[in-house]
């Protein structure tokens, strides 16, 4: 994720967000403790099985950057 930060503030981007599964609450939990703000939600319809998808945004990449540096001792 760092790198992702980094690489996007290279190229001058000042936000960044991503979507996830609601029912996945492992990777919902590392993108919060990564300083991401829920955003948006969307239903997809899969043949009939209904997924609901949270984005994830973190309006300042530099919060991003900076709390992937901090976590990343820590296993993140």
């Amino acid at each position: 994720m760092l790198a992702l930060a980094e690489n996007l503030t290279a190229h001058r981007f000042v936000s960044a967000g991503l979507w996830v599964f609601e029912r996945n609450v492992r990777a919902r939990a590392f993108y919060e403790r990564l300083g991401g703000v829920r955003g948006d939600s969307n239903s997809l319809d899969f043949d009939g099985t209904v997924l609901t998808e949270l984005a994830n945004v973190w309006r300042d990449i530099s919060d991003l950057r900076q709390r992937t540096a901090e976590l990343g001792s820590a296993g993140v």
